[in-house]
């Protein structure tokens, strides 16, 4: 059975959000509708220094993706695309735990979601 689902969209530089029916069309939700939205984001740390004093923002044990990206970019510049290969699945495996470890926190175990919708 189709039904109509909430997306959300980036126009003008600005975060809409819509429920799209079944039949293709767009209604753009807004405050006075009564809907409520609850955004979840992560922030965006700063660059590192140069004083090696600083730590990533994210758990320790995401800490190594850092390394292994790292690692991942020197093999292929020196032209070693087995390590490269390596170092870039190791990095993966990392950055997937931790995409599994955040969406879990913040869905609170519950699943679910606003689906992007290209508008």
């Amino acid at each position: 059975m189709l039904t109509s689902q909430k997306v959300w969209f980036i126009r003008d530089g600005k975060i809409g959000f819509a429920t799209l029916g079944v039949d293709g069309k767009m209604t753009n939700l807004d405050a006075s509708s009564g809907n409520k939205i609850k955004m979840h984001y992560f922030k965006k740390d700063s660059a590192f220094s140069s004083t090696l004093t600083e730590t990533p923002g994210f758990p320790l044990q995401f800490h190594d993706a850092l390394i292994f990206g790292v690692l991942e970019k020197i093999a292929a510049r020196k032209g070693d695309p087995k390590m490269a290969r390596y170092w870039k699945e190791e990095y993966r495996e990392i950055v997937n735990e931790a995409k599994r470890y955040f969406n879990q926190r913040r869905t609170h175990g519950y699943g679910g979601g606003v689906q992007l919708h290209d508008h």
